[in-house]
């Protein structure tokens, strides 16, 4: 019988700050929207959304504007089979103008993360965690 290898953690530094910058930004919007309903089914928001996903555009990976308060069964569903019925609700409530800037920012595929950049996002939401705690 064949057992599965571990998957390794990255030594790699740049994908280290990615993941804890990935991680605090959650935990940030968490605690900042906690009575923030899910856009989806108005249950308890759990997590957040990124609605342009973060493989997709490195300008919109931490950019409030793409984050979406959702539970984690509406999330499994965006990702699944109802993506695209909840994607348009979600269009549907936040409007053709958010829409726009939206697509006009997701544009921009020359936007890059530098190590500098996540070591600042994570300072920044990590006295923002501290401030609302």
């Amino acid at each position: 019988m064949r057992r599965t290898p571990l998957k390794r953690k990255s030594k790699n530094p740049r994908k280290v700050l990615l993941a804890k910058a990935d991680r605090l930004l959650q935990d940030y919007y968490r605690l900042k929207w906690k009575d923030k309903p899910c856009m989806c089914c108005n249950e308890k928001m759990e997590l957040c959304h990124h609605f342009v996903l973060k493989s997709h555009s490195n300008r919109l990976r931490f950019e409030e504007l793409n984050l979406i308060p959702i539970c984690n069964f509406c999330h499994s569903k965006v990702h699944g089979f109802h993506g695209e019925i909840l994607n348009g609700l979600i269009i549907l409530s936040k409007g053709e103008k958010w829409l726009k800037e939206i697509s006009r920012l997701k544009q921009d595929t020359t936007y890059k993360l530098p190590i500098t950049r996540l070591r600042e996002l994570i300072e920044f939401y990590q006295e923002k965690i501290n401030e609302l705690k």
